[in-house]
């Protein structure tokens, strides 16, 4: 009888004692939250302090709680993401845009420039204005090699 109350005390004073379980929370290098027992060895951790209430009955619903926190953060951090990757879509679209306009031009020019020099030519200007046509005319081809690659 008297060892049935010794198991009985040690039992309820296990059950009274609060669990006391280190825990931290860290950031990946993309910037997601992770929990666990044991700080990583690569990036800083913060030790989480636990209150004895964790292990209430109502224990359950203060982790739901913070399980939506959770999951609203991830859903934020994915709509920035989203948000981030767009926009720097639409800036490649309209850098895009950007050179095939230029690509274009310089194309037109040296076509002028070539246009303008077998003219010349045909006219016999002097070499002067020969050589002024040929400098132009280098000048678009490097234009247009620019920025038609």
């Amino acid at each position: 009888m008297r060892w049935r109350r010794r198991v009985l005390g040690l039992l309820l004073a296990a059950v009274a004692m609060p669990a006391t379980a280190e825990v931290y929370r860290w950031r990946d290098a993309q910037g997601g939250v992770h929990y666990g027992d044991a700080p990583p060895e690569d990036r800083p951790a913060e030790r989480l302090e636990l209150s004895p209430d964790a292990a209430a009955p109502d224990a359950g619903k203060a982790l739901r709680e913070q399980e939506r926190a959770l999951s609203r953060e991830a859903d934020e951090r994915a709509r920035r993401e989203a948000a981030r990757r767009e926009a720097e879509d639409a800036q490649a679209a309209r850098e895009a845009q950007r050179r095939e306009r230029d690509c274009t031009r310089a194309r037109e020019r040296l076509a002028r420039a070539e246009r303008a020099l077998s003219e010349g030519l045909a006219e016999l200007h002097t070499r002067k204005r020969e050589q002024a046509l040929r400098d132009k005319r280098d000048a678009a081809q490097a234009e247009a090699a620019e920025h038609c690659q």
